[in-house]
């Protein structure tokens, strides 16, 4: 199959069960922090690897995106696996399609990580043109329209929301086509509530980073998205405890953006006024 498959990871011992989860022939290529017990185990299976340093994961991606030899390049990380099925189903979606969006569920263990599940679950159907992990990209189609890179540094913890914001931006989808898979593609380890808000503040320093260093309105840009989404979830009548969460996710992600815009202006002005 000519594929290529990016599993993203940190040091994480699950990479190997989302290793063992791709039930298809095709090229398999890691990038990760250093981890001699993983580098090991990946060397014993003649499985490519990149090492990149820790707390970017836009650049790790860049980092393994080099070795891989095949346009059609998969996106995974390494808490999730592949349901069996999927990545030939997919794959087979995207000879005729330029982007194959993953139909992502998220486990839950508990009442936290079920909280989690239903602020993803709308997330994920509701709101974003395209998001990762799942992502299938044929980069020779994609890359010559959106100034020929995939992720920038600058959006460290929101990479697919950059490149969604240049698709929108620059009406590239117009030329692309894009489809969703209609059955379960992955699924994503339990992510405790209070570790999705960890993401969220994390998204939101990306958004900020985006602000400043690529000028893009990102702001501006959610406040639309948050009054889309609540339109959507009113008139899909989504419980109203679903509503709560996704508020309390917003409002983390909105404050987060804002303390860190302030952080950056102000870091940026130390530094004119060190000149």
């Amino acid at each position: 199959m000519e594929l290529s498959i990016l599993v993203r990871c940190s040091d994480d011992i699950r990479l190997i069960k989302c290793i063992d989860s791709i039930d298809v022939s095709c090229q398999v290529v890691v990038t990760m922090t250093p981890n001699l017990e993983l580098q090991k185990e990946l060397e014993s299976r003649g499985i490519t690897y990149a090492l990149s340093p820790k707390g970017n994961p836009a650049a790790t991606t860049l980092a393994g995106i080099k070795h891989c030899y095949y346009s059609k390049v998969l996106l995974i990380d390494c808490d999730c696996i592949f349901l069996p099925g999927a990545i030939k189903r997919m794959y087979t979606l995207a000879q005729s399609a330029d982007i194959v969006r993953p139909n992502i569920e998220f486990e839950a263990t508990d009442l936290s990580s079920y909280a989690t599940r239903l602020a993803r679950d709308f997330q994920y159907t509701y709101f974003g043109f395209i998001y990762e992990p799942g992502l299938l990209l044929n980069l020779n189609r994609i890359l010559p329209l959106i100034g020929g890179y995939l992720f920038t540094p600058f959006a460290p913890f929101t990479p697919d929301g950059e490149l969604d914001y240049r698709l929108r931006q620059f009406e590239i989808s117009k030329d692309l086509k894009i489809v969703t898979d209609s059955d379960r593609t992955l699924i994503h380890a339990a992510l405790s509530f209070s570790k999705h808000l960890h993401s969220y503040w994390r998204y939101g320093f990306s958004e900020a980073s985006r602000m400043v260093y690529l000028e893009q309105p990102v702001f501006m840009n959610f406040v639309a998205g948050i009054a889309y989404r609540y339109w959507m979830a009113w008139s899909h009548k989504y419980p109203f405890s679903t509503g709560i969460l996704i508020a309390i996710c917003d409002l983390c992600y909105i404050i987060s953006i804002l303390v860190h815009l302030l952080l950056f202006i102000l870091r940026r002005n130390q530094k004119h006024d060190s000149k």
